[in-house]
């Protein structure tokens, strides 16, 4: 069984403003004319300010394809697939203590799991290390 849906890539769009010119900003939003607004409907009003709001956002921080590629993960066990039916049967039975048991075992064999994973990619190639790198530099471990 493969998942198509966790390896797809999603597109998006975005703007950048940390590279914005603030004065330059503020200049092109004061010469842009607001008065127009003061004698429209509230829906009409509404889009005209977006559309004037837009006009200079587009030139100040363009809106730039970005592609969202999803973390490769390995798929669970089936050891662990079975510990966590444990565990979450414990829970829903009520039985704290073998639930919190259940529940230290699913992270240990998890983080083996996981461990293991990440060894078996870097033992690919330095080209595979810079893609774990950048895959993981928002994770904490």
């Amino acid at each position: 069984m493969t998942r198509k849906k966790d390896r797809q890539e999603q597109k998006i769009q975005l703007r950048n403003y940390q590279r914005v010119n603030v004065e330059s900003f503020r200049n092109d939003l004061a010469g842009q004319p607001w008065e127009i607004l003061t004698n429209l409907p509230l829906e009409e009003m509404a889009k005209s300010f977006n559309a004037m709001l837009l006009e200079v956002l587009d030139v100040h921080a363009p809106l730039r394809d970005v592609t969202n590629r999803k973390k490769k993960a390995p798929r669970p066990s089936f050891e662990l697939k079975r510990i966590r039916r444990l565990r979450d049967n414990a829970r829903s039975k009520g039985w704290k203590e073998k639930t919190r048991l259940l529940r230290k075992q699913c992270i240990k064999v998890a983080k083996k799991e996981s461990l293991a994973f990440l060894k078996e990619r870097l033992e690919k190639g330095s080209g595979e290390v810079w893609k774990i790198v950048r895959d993981n530099r928002e994770r904490r471990w």
